[in-house]
Order: C-alpha cells, then structure tokens, then sequence
C-alpha cells in the first residue's frame, strides 16, 4: 500500500510540472503570435530567405529553451 501510494505521488508531481511547462509553451505561442514580425516572417514570400532564416531563429531558439529546461526521469527508481 505504501508504495502505491508513492507512485500515486510521483505522479501528481510530474503531472503538475508537466501542466506548467505546458501552460508556458501556450503563453509563450500566444505571445509571439502577437509579434507582427514574427508574423510577417510566417506568411512572408517563400523565396525572401530572411523570412525562412528569422522563423528558424525563432523557433529553433525555442526548441533549445524546451531542451534544456525539461526535467529527468529516472523510472527504473519510482516508488523506491
């Protein structure tokens, strides 16, 4: 029972960072949709390379910043 209980717990506690992080990215969407160069950039011509090379910026600056603030896991130690 009390290791039911601790997994219980684990997984509250993921699930509540998890939901944050998520509220971030959200926020952060909403936000740069905002942004009129960034829009220009995403409905802009496909041949201005500036265009291509300011969304890749963009979103790649935002994959970095998602990678390095997750969180570890380790499942082999839950409940332990």
């Amino acid at each position: 029972m009390h290791q039911s209980t601790d997994i219980l717990f684990h997984w509250l506690d993921n699930t509540a960072q998890l939901s944050q992080r998520v509220c971030m990215v959200l926020m952060a969407a909403h936000v740069s949709i905002r942004i009129e160069w960034l829009r220009v950039a995403l409905r802009g011509d496909r041949s201005l390379w500036r265009n291509r090379f300011v969304a890749i910026l963009f979103f790649g600056l935002f994959a970095i910043i998602g990678t390095h603030s997750g969180f570890l896991l380790d499942v082999h130690h839950v409940g332990r």
